[in-house]
């Protein structure tokens, strides 16, 4: 089961980085001339924070990650 959850996560990951960050950084070019501040909510691995960075100057960002305590997930 292990292998088939590996392999789940590997599409998603590169539907997300060719696809699905493509479509949300020419959406934020098309509308924002500039931004400003960016908050990253339960950024997991960082990957729209660095999508960000890279693609618009002069940010001043938030990233906050939460992590789930079992106790409450149970």
């Amino acid at each position: 089961m292990k292998f088939f959850e590996k392999i789940a996560i590997l599409f998603f990951d590169i539907i997300d980085k060719y696809f699905h960050q493509k479509e949300i950084l020419k959406y934020l070019k098309e509308n924002l001339k500039e931004i400003e501040i960016f908050f990253d909510i339960g950024s997991h691995k960082g990957l729209y924070t660095d999508l960000i960075i890279n693609n618009f100057q002069n940010i001043f960002f938030f990233k906050v990650c939460l992590v789930p305590i079992r106790r409450f997930f149970n």
